[in-house]
């Protein structure tokens, strides 16, 4: 351990390197602000804030080896990293800057290779360009977690912590499973697609706002309330799940739009569509599901347009709750079972069912213009 019980400033025109096993430990602040570069093959604990101005390289005589970064941990106690974080030997990152410091790295991070990155705690969290690693994970934190770049890792996502903010524009790709567990607002923006090659899975006590694309390579999962919220005005966005059995697409709260905004579901073949609480008012906000086994819409729905284009020949499209579209509404699918009661389409409805139409004793439906069954079979136990 070397240790400076006060502050230490490196003014480095050439390089700054702090080899592995030198530990560094400074009580008050640590400062690099030469034009030099930085090599760091072991841990900094402060006892203030950490800054580097320029570039840093993780650097360990040992492979996968992990490099952790720790300040004080109060407030303004930060750790910052002004310039590029990467690493010569897939050595790790963890960052420690406790409950009341900030985390903040302007710079592209790595690519890491097979190096992970790890927030342990902090208040805000700050990737201001693009982050290349195997792994993210964040244990905990008490403000927001923004990555302003584009987001690359080989395998998972973890994050746990208040309000987590992904506004990198392109295609933000995790190669595995991506969880999120918010206390606050998970925000995903506007042009700021997310492609997890595995699970998603949200599962904190926050909310969802939504404003694009998610494609996973298996199931997607809110417990929460999501909002579809794109700075496009009648924007459509688009969920869809790997396709196969089980991987489902499931809404465990209610799905609504801020500003008219249209949701596609499109959960394959053999994946299922369950949204639990209440869909809309969509206003000209548009639900369109693509493919699906079973759909299940276990409260009401109110939209402009309802379309189903595809349904599996085993599959069942269940309404729990009242439908209400200002527009059409237009089935093709296996089965449709209506059980609400006092459903109005505005316009037009045509039913192409392979399977059974069911309406429940209570589903009355009005139709404002023309009604079509143009499938197989019918049961009515409701007046239309």
């Amino acid at each position: 351990v070397n240790d400076v019980d006060g502050t230490m400033t490196v003014t480095n025109a050439g390089t700054f390197t702090l080899d592995e096993g030198s530990t560094l430990t400074p009580g008050g602040t640590f400062t690099q602000n030469g034009a030099g570069a930085n090599v760091i093959g072991d841990d900094i604990t402060g006892g203030a804030g950490l800054s580097f101005l320029r570039a840093v390289t993780l650097t360990s005589a040992t492979a996968n080896d992990i490099i952790v970064f720790t300040s004080g941990g109060g407030a303004g106690q930060d750790i910052t990293f002004s310039s590029t974080l990467g690493n010569a030997d897939d050595e790790s990152v963890t960052l420690n800057a406790g409950a009341a410091g900030d985390i903040t790295v302007t710079g592209a991070v790595g690519d890491l290779g097979t190096g992970d990155i790890v927030v342990t705690n902090a208040t805000d969290v700050t990737f201001s360009s693009t982050v290349d690693a195997d792994n993210f994970t964040q244990l905990a934190g008490a403000g927001t977690t923004t990555f302003s770049g584009l987001i690359d890792l080989a395998t998972n996502f973890a994050f746990s912590g208040q309000n987590l903010t992904i506004t990198g524009a392109g295609v933000n790709d995790v190669d595995g499973t991506m969880t999120v567990t918010n206390a606050g607002t998970f925000t995903l923006d506007e042009g700021s697609t997310l492609t997890p090659g595995g699970t998603f899975t949200q599962n904190g006590a926050g909310a969802n706002v939504i404003g694009d694309d998610i494609t996973g390579g298996a199931g997607l999962s809110f417990l929460r309330a999501v909002t579809l919220t794109s700075a496009t005005a009648n924007d459509i966005i688009v969920f869809t799940s790997g396709g196969g059995a089980g991987q489902d697409i499931t809404f465990s709260s209610t799905l609504g739009n801020a500003d008219d905004e249209s949701v596609t579901l499109n959960a394959g073949a053999a994946g299922d569509i369950t949204v639990t609480g209440a869909v809309g008012d969509l206003g000209t906000g548009d639900i369109v599901v693509t493919n699906a086994t079973d759909v299940t819409f276990s409260s009401t729905v109110d939209a402009d347009n309802f379309t189903q284009l595809a349904g599996a020949a085993t599959g069942t499209t269940t309404f729990s709750g009242t439908v209400t579209t200002t527009g059409a509404f237009d089935f093709t699918g296996q089965a449709l079972t209506l059980n609400g009661v006092g459903n109005s389409i505005g316009t037009s409805m045509d039913v192409t069912n392979a399977g059974l139409f069911t309406t429940a004793d209570a589903a009355d439906l009005t139709v404002g213009t023309e009604f079509v069954q143009d499938g197989l079979v019918t049961a009515l136990s409701a007046t239309i």
